[in-house]
């Protein structure tokens, strides 16, 4: 499967070879495969092709994967064949999705070679004639990230990520990470904090029960290598933990805004209360900073979604019921660390329906810049478009909705997919 993986770069390697063979054959056998999927082929653009072929010996030289711009295929391959390059991108979903994008109106490819065997090649494509994609989108704007535990076709987690800049239509990351795939998603929470340097968007594997250790234990994927080498395994001094009764976030707490880890008991606790409890980034995760009752009250766990963040970093506690509300509607309430988690800050009905299906999920990301936390609702099934949906709504508030519109990725096992808004 053709999947952003970052690779050693062979030593003592000669320069690569930009390639005319297979261009002309991946061409065909990409328009082929759009028709005989009831699409219009596309049309070479010359400044298409010029930006492939540039990225491609990028790529080539640095000896690993990466995307030079938003809508765009990236992959080396050690077979020479056109139509086994066309297969890969066939076998990746995301990639899929790209080649039957009916809007697409013209390409551009690029093809070349290294003195070890690997053929690289890049797609690029736009869907007017002469239009080029926008370089992928810079550090620090609130992009889409999706988190792949099982089934994928590296056998890996994967990551993709769909830019804001590019109205979540193009990718900037696909790739194969350095976690084989997860026999029980469940038991795994999957977040994005800054580990390795402040800004970064590294991938955080939370396991929380069946651990070697017996604890909860954190692992962390480095941005800066493509989520393909290790940054941290760490076993936390929380023993293991049950899934079922336990909500997992990443966020800042006391102003900090360092990815501190938040373990949310939802039942069971000793108090009769929902429950923060807090090991800080500060630490390594092996000091617990807050040990928390909160207002709120236990319910069934599979009602109610608990996110963490604020503006300031502080780290209230959101809680998000899905259905079986006095309103009828999906509800938000929002108990503040400044007070301890005893006093509320916000009561919502949200102009949305009951979202009693895990294909529902719901994150807190800024969106608009506004200074506030906005909501990120994604549907993972019965969409009318068939694909993968994000709808945000403005955290001013709660009531006006931001943004609605179907991505380019599939509709996946909801069970196995974790989608984030990384700003």
């Amino acid at each position: 499967m053709a999947l952003t993986v970052l690779v050693p770069a062979p030593s003592a390697s000669a320069a690569p070879v930009l390639r005319s063979e297979g261009v002309a054959e991946l061409a065909s056998a990409i328009n082929s495969y759009r028709q005989a999927n009831g699409l219009v082929p596309l049309a070479v653009s010359a400044s298409l092709q010029s930006q492939a072929q540039s990225c491609v010996v990028q790529l080539a030289n640095e000896g690993g994967l990466r995307h030079c711009y938003a809508g765009e295929i990236v992959q080396y391959n050690t077979n020479p064949s056109a139509q086994a390059w066309l297969q890969a991108y066939i076998d990746s979903p995301a990639h899929n999705a790209l080649l039957l994008t009916a809007s697409f109106r013209s390409f551009g490819l690029g093809v070349a070679t290294t003195d070890d065997g690997r053929w690289y090649n890049v797609v690029d494509f736009a869907s007017a004639a002469s239009e080029t994609q926008p370089p992928a989108a810079a550090p620090g704007s609130p992009d889409l990230f999706i988190v792949a535990a099982t089934g994928t076709g590296s056998g890996r987690v994967e990551v993709h990520a769909l830019s804001r800049g590019s109205g979540y239509q193009g990718y900037t990351v696909h790739a194969a990470t350095a976690l084989g795939v997860v026999p029980d998603p469940g038991s795994w929470v999957f977040q994005f904090g800054a580990y390795t340097a402040p800004g970064a968007r590294d991938l955080y594997a939370i396991h929380l029960a069946g651990t070697a250790s017996g604890r909860v234990e954190v692992h962390v994927m480095s941005q800066a290598s493509n989520y393909a080498s290790w940054a941290a395994h760490i076993a936390t001094p929380s023993y293991a933990l049950t899934p079922a009764a336990w909500q997992v976030q990443l966020a800042g707490a006391g102003g900090d805004q360092a990815p501190n880890l938040y373990l949310i008991n939802t039942v069971g606790t000793g108090s009769g209360r929902v429950e923060v409890h807090v090991l800080s980034r500060a630490s390594g995760y092996q000091s617990w900073v807050v040990h928390s009752a909160t207002a709120m009250v236990p319910g069934d766990p599979a009602r109610v979604t608990y996110l963490v963040g604020d503006a300031a970093g502080s780290g209230d506690l959101t809680a998000i019921e899905r259905y079986a509300t006095g309103s009828g509607r999906t509800e938000l309430h929002t108990v503040t660390s400044a007070s301890g988690y005893a006093a509320y800050s916000a009561h919502a009905a949200l102009p949305i329906g009951y979202t009693a299906s895990p294909a529902q999920q719901f994150s807190l990301g800024r969106y608009d810049g506004d200074g506030t936390l906005d909501l990120l609702q994604v549907s993972l099934a019965g969409t009318a478009t068939g694909r993968t949906e994000i709808h945000v709504l403005s955290g001013a508030g709660w009531s006006g909705w931001l943004l609605h519109t179907a991505t380019p990725y599939g509709l996946p096992d909801p069970a196995t997919v974790a989608v984030r808004l990384v700003g």
